[in-house]
Parts: structure tokens; C-alpha cells; sequence
């Protein structure tokens, strides 16, 4: 089993599938009608047959899903396009290919001490 660093879980790959499947649960939940049951949260009832306890969970998990969408969503994408952009930046500055020199050979210093 491979053991997960704390720079891949960061990475802006994970970070966006994270966002995507933070929103998908979201979208699914609120096409299934879970927004209704917010309203029990201020008190009052929904027009729904399923019971106070079911109604209370349904609520929380669709606000914390909302609160999850509008404040966590956003900063997941800008945290993932501010790494991309930053590897971009470090890719530009290091030189892409180093040039090194061979050591001299055995004729090449010969060649010196001759001339």
C-alpha cells in the first residue's frame, strides 16, 4: 500500500478534484430537494414526510455542503492556479538544460604541456 505525502494530497491536481467533488455532492443534493430541509434548522417545518430527526441531517449536511461550495470551493481553485502558476515561474527560471564539460582526458593534457 503506498503511503500518501503531504505534497501530493497539496498538489493542484487534488486540489481541484477535491473542489469538483465538493460541488458534484452539492449539485446532486440539491436536485434531490435536500434545500427544503434547511428550514427546520430556523424552526419551521417542511411539507415533507420524513421525520424530524431525518429532516435536521438532511439540513446540516445540505448547509455544510453551501457554506463548503461558496467559502471552500473558491479558495480550493485559486490555492490550485497560484501552485501551477508558481511551477510555471520556477520551470522559467531553472535552466532547462545544463551544459557541462567533460573532464579532460589523458591527450588533452598532453596536448597542453606540448604547446
Amino acid at each position: 500500500m503506498k503511503k500518501l505525502s503531504f505534497s501530493a494530497v497539496l498538489s493542484p491536481a487534488s486540489l481541484l478534484v477535491l473542489a469538483v467533488l465538493l460541488t458534484a455532492f452539492y449539485a446532486a443534493l440539491h436536485m434531490a430537494g435536500w434545500r427544503e430541509q434547511v428550514s427546520i434548522l430556523s424552526g419551521t417545518s417542511s411539507a415533507t414526510r420524513s421525520s424530524g430527526e431525518v429532516q435536521i441531517a438532511q439540513g446540516l449536511v445540505y448547509a455544510g455542503l453551501y457554506f463548503g461550495m461558496t467559502l471552500l470551493v473558491p479558495v480550493l481553485v485559486l490555492a490550485a492556479l497560484l501552485q501551477l502558476l508558481y511551477q510555471c515561474l520556477l520551470r522559467r527560471e531553472s535552466p532547462s538544460v545544463t551544459t557541462t564539460t567533460a573532464p579532460p582526458t589523458r591527450i588533452d593534457v598532453d596536448q597542453e604541456r606540448q604547446a
